[in-house]
C-alpha cells in the first residue's frame, strides 16, 4: 500500500481535529448541565483534553497556496455529524458516560491507529509521532471514564441499557465509515 499523499492526510487529520474539536463542545456543555458531581468534574477535565488535542492536530495541517487549514477541518460525512448531534442531546449521566468512553475515544484510539497505518513512516513521521501521543492521550481519558462508569452504571438493568446504547450508537458510526469515515482509496 502507498503511503496517503499530502491532501489525502490532511483530510484525515482535519477529520481528528474536527471529531476532538465535537468532543471538546459535548463534554464541555455536559460539565456545566451534569447533575453527577463526579462526572462534571471528569466531563470538565476531558473537555479540555480534547481541546488540546484538536489544537495539537490543527498545528499540523498544512497551509496550501489554495487552501487554508481550516479548509481541512470537516466531519467525514452528515452521517457522522448526526452521530454527534444525537450523543450531544443526552442527559442521562450513564449514557453520557458510556458516549464518551465506550464509544466516541475507543473510535478515536482506533481511528488514529488506521491513520498511523497508512503514513510513510519517512515522510509523515511528526504526524506519526502526534497521533501516537494523541492515542496514549485518549487511552488515559478513556480509563479514567470507565472507571467512573463502572461505579455508577451497575444494575442489571442499566448494564443492559448501556450496551443497548452503547451497540446502538457504535451501529450508526460504523454506517457512517466510523469517527473519521473510511478512505476507499487507502483501505487501512
Amino acid at each position: 500500500m502507498s503511503a496517503l499523499s499530502l491532501l489525502d492526510s490532511a483530510e484525515w487529520l482535519g477529520r481528528c481535529v474536527w471529531a476532538e474539536r465535537q468532543a471538546f463542545e459535548i463534554l464541555g456543555r455536559w460539565s456545566v448541565d451534569e447533575s453527577t458531581p463526579s462526572a462534571r468534574v471528569l466531563f470538565a477535565a476531558h473537555s479540555a483534553h480534547h481541546g488540546w488535542r484538536s489544537e495539537l492536530a490543527r498545528e499540523r495541517l498544512p497551509r496550501l497556496a489554495d487552501k487554508s487549514p481550516a479548509d481541512f477541518v470537516d466531519p467525514s460525512g452528515p452521517e457522522v455529524a448526526e452521530v454527534f448531534d444525537d450523543l450531544s442531546r443526552q442527559s442521562a449521566t450513564g449514557y453520557r458516560l458510556v458516549a464518551a468512553y465506550e464509544v466516541i475515544l475507543p473510535e478515536l484510539i482506533t481511528a488514529y491507529g488506521r491513520y498511523a497505518g497508512a503514513l510513510s513512516p519517512v515522510s509523515d513521521a511528526t504526524t506519526a509521532r502526534l497521533l501516537r501521543i494523541l492515542t496514549t492521550d485518549v487511552e488515559a481519558d478513556r480509563q479514567e471514564g470507565r472507571q467512573l462508569l463502572g461505579s455508577i452504571v451497575s444494575a442489571p438493568d442499566d448494564l443492559a441499557k448501556a450496551d443497548s446504547f452503547q451497540a446502538r450508537v457504535s451501529r450508526a458510526l460504523t454506517a457512517a465509515g466510523g469517527i473519521l469515515g473510511s478512505d476507499t482509496a487507502h483501505p487501512v
